[in-house]
């Protein structure tokens, strides 16, 4: 490692250890409930979060597109976080690492992100929850957009050669190579989430695009 990617490292581990001390103790000065500690850690990263139930499973609800607006939040793409079926536990009966899942603007589920590692205490655990999902949608937000309203399909134009499936103009169309192995890391790998779209940025290109090289 040359003299200026030692820098490089050293200054991203300070900003990482600033971001989750910072989320830690927003966690720790929160409650009562598990939830409360992770929409605390999750809003002192500036990601608006909201506690949500349905049918007895409660989850703390983030917008992909970080929306500060709660039902705007509930109808398009979205990340569930939840420990078990639940996020409105006593500390003392959180047992279950976070775990964050993807769902589209319909409800329907998409992937799983991430979940946290065992053997923290809950407010660094809610600290990493954090910091995990600021890096993911600042890597694939807007590979998730909202849906809009529906275009309405052009009249076609006399005489126009109407495109043949499986043309050219299809073919690049078609998903390529992700390039990302199952397994490959929340944070030191690339980012999972995208589907068929086009491999995320790293974790150290997000969080740390803005240092000088």
């Amino acid at each position: 490692m040359t003299a200026t990617e030692t820098t490089v490292a050293e200054a991203a581990a300070r900003r990482l250890n600033l971001l989750a001390h910072g989320a830690r103790e927003a966690a720790a000065n929160a409650g009562p409930k598990d939830g409360d500690k992770l929409i605390a850690a999750l809003t002192e990263l500036g990601i608006p979060a909201f506690f949500a139930d349905d049918c007895g499973v409660s989850y703390v609800l983030v917008g992909v597109d970080c929306t500060t607006d709660e039902g705007d939040a509930h109808t398009g793409p979205k990340v569930f976080l939840y420990s078990g079926e639940n996020a409105d536990l006593e500390p003392e009966e959180h047992t279950e690492p976070w775990t964050a899942a993807l769902y589209d603007g319909e409800g329907e589920y998409i992937d799983q992100l991430f979940t946290v590692g065992l053997g923290l205490d809950l407010d660094t655990e809610c600290a990493h929850a954090a910091l995990y999902l600021t890096v993911w949608l600042a890597a694939h937000a807007a590979d998730y957009p909202r849906a809009g309203p529906a275009a309405e399909t052009p009249e076609p134009v006399s005489g126009a050669r109407a495109e043949q499936p499986g043309g050219p103009a299809e073919e690049e169309r078609q998903p390529g190579d992700t390039g990302r192995g199952a397994g490959e890391g929340v944070v030191y790998g690339r980012l999972p989430g995208a589907g068929g779209r086009a491999p995320g940025r790293s974790a150290a290109d997000v969080l740390f695009s803005g240092l000088a090289r």
